[in-house]
């Protein structure tokens, strides 16, 4: 697995790609605080190369959101394919 961020236009945008089975948390927690300690308030996690994402990365996404509402922020989602789509459905309306 491997996390990223670019920031295109004041825009940060975190990239996950790879093996989400590994331990995703740790560094999406720490690149997000880097991010908000920053003054990025808009923030997008593109999730377009990952092919499955296990329950405790989609909780640590869901974990992240919050963090950033918190903030006073904004986290979208982007790049999900139909899988994880479903998988977040599931999550959000549990």
């Amino acid at each position: 697995m491997e996390i990223r961020n670019r920031i295109v236009s004041g825009l940060a945008t975190i990239d996950i790609s790879g093996d989400t089975r590994s331990v995703v948390g740790e560094e999406l927690q720490e690149t997000i605080s880097e991010l908000l300690d920053q003054g990025h308030l808009e923030i997008v996690v593109n999730l377009e190369h990952v092919s499955f994402l296990d329950s405790a990365g989609l909780g640590e996404i869901v974990h992240a959101y919050s963090t950033v509402r918190r903030r006073g922020g904004k986290l979208r989602v982007e790049g999900l394919n139909r899988q994880l789509q479903d998988q977040f459905l599931k999550k959000l309306t549990k």
